[in-house]
């Protein structure tokens, strides 16, 4: 997440008795994936490996990321164990997380514009800075991912599903112009069919990285929903 932007409303989840740390990881300018996942899962072992030192619940770590952040952070939670994303340092540990909380998530990264072919009107092109080119396709290392069906599952969340996948709680605007929200409907409706516990919150009206997103209101559902992992009541009860 934006370090400018989320560190100052990241303290709101500190002051609740959260530790946070804020992951810098690999930009597709120079990283392909999947190496800014795995920068994601050594961060998460080597707070594991510190976690007595700082005094940290290990089985109580989750995840949370916005728009490309979200992309990441949605992969972390459904990958945990799976041997071909782990590797490098703190080996000791696992990079398995208990939730995710996701912002404006990309998801359906072969058919970015147009998320799940669900509806062919609300497709769009991406333009970035330079020339055009589909953003996933700088993070899969090739001209076009819609040309690279295999690519574009690999790097879509919703492969990798099981019985072990954690908790998540999605939040997405209606107005999305970057990322369309069918992108976490479809992540939603993935993760029911097979049973994982989610939660999906349309804020109406809202494009995407807006101010919406850091309102109390929001914060609450974060916190209650981090609470309610974690086993946490906060009135004593």
């Amino acid at each position: 997440m934006d370090n400018n932007v989320w560190l100052p409303e990241l303290s709101y989840y500190a002051k609740q008795d959260y530790v946070v740390a804020s992951v810098s990881y690999s930009l597709p300018a120079t990283w392909f994936f999947p190496e800014m996942l795995m920068d994601i899962k050594t961060a998460i072992r080597y707070l594991k490996v510190h976690a007595e030192e700082w005094n940290l619940d290990p089985d109580r770590f989750y995840v949370m990321g916005e728009s490309a952040g979200g992309h990441l952070a949605a992969l972390t939670a459904v990958t945990g164990g799976l041997p071909q994303f782990e590797g490098g340092k703190y080996e000791e540990a696992s990079s398995s997380v208990k939730g995710a909380v996701l912002f404006y998530p990309a998801v359906d990264m072969l058919h970015f514009g147009n998320p799940d072919l669900a509806d062919p009107s609300r497709g769009y092109e991406q333009t970035l800075y330079r020339k055009k080119l589909e953003p996933q396709s700088i993070a899969a290392g090739v001209p076009f991912i819609r040309d690279e069906a295999e690519i574009g599952k690999s790097m879509d969340p919703r492969t990798y599903i099981g019985k072990s996948t954690p908790p998540m709680l999605i939040l997405h605007g209606t107005e999305d112009t970057l990322v369309d929200m069918r992108h976490s409907e479809v992540l939603y409706e993935a993760l029911k069919s097979h049973g994982s516990e989610v939660n999906l919150y349309l804020v109406e009206g809202v494009n995407h990285a807006a101010a919406a997103f850091v309102q109390p209101e929001i914060k609450k559902i974060v916190l209650d929903s981090l609470d309610r992992w974690s086993g946490r009541n906060r009135d004593g009860q």
